[in-house]
């Protein structure tokens, strides 16, 4: 069965980002960061500063906070745990966020001093939507739109499938065949060079 996907456009992405500067800057970094590493929701939401290795610009997946249970525990599938290298500008995004919140939380991205829930997220995220005059979706969209924005900007589908923590490329490219115009890089360029030339 194909997954009913519902990504952003590169248009409604700048759009969105475009709202979030002047409404939430810290959610602002927080999709930009989404969308650039595809984690999943309970993933985004369990990632902690222990998992970024600052020194070599990599980000660890180990974790994925239930959405049943409400607990942090090991992500979907063995193929989840991963290792992301982050461009520079993702860098800089998390380094904003460090400065941001200092010492007050051990998550990445928390709320009001606590952990993300997936309910938190759900609501900030179709609140910013609307705001945006965007269609309403889930959060979960957000890895659908890394995946074809991505695509859509020629990176490699073995590499867009590794960074998602796909078991294998054959997932990948079921769901999002239709957003390959072809396969030359895969190193993340691509796309931040897209985002660049929208804003």
């Amino acid at each position: 069965m194909k997954t009913n996907i519902q990504p952003l456009s590169f248009d409604e992405l700048t759009q969105l980002l475009k709202i979030l500067k002047g409404e939430d800057v810290e959610f602002h970094d927080l999709i930009l960061f989404w969308s650039s590493t595809g984690l999943r929701p309970g993933e985004l939401i369990a990632l902690k500063w222990i998992d970024l290795d600052e020194l070599n610009g990599v980000l660890s997946v180990r974790r994925s906070r239930s959405n049943i249970t409400q607990k942090d525990g090991p992500p979907k599938t063995q193929s989840s745990e991963r290792d992301i290298a982050l461009r520079s500008f993702v860098l800089n995004v998390l380094n904003a966020q460090k400065a941001r919140i200092g010492n007050s939380s051990s998550y990445i991205w928390p709320f009001k001093g606590k952990q993300h829930s997936h309910k938190t997220l759900n609501r900030r995220f179709k609140c910013f939507l609307k705001m945006a005059g965007l269609k309403q979706r889930p959060p979960v969209h957000m890895r659908h739109t890394f995946a074809t924005l991505h695509i859509g900007a020629g990176e490699s589908i073995s590499w867009v499938s590794k960074v998602m923590g796909h078991t294998s490329v054959k997932i990948t490219l079921e769901n999002y065949n239709r957003y390959i115009p072809n396969l030359t890089r895969d190193d993340g360029s691509a796309f931040e060079s897209v985002l660049r030339k929208k804003n």
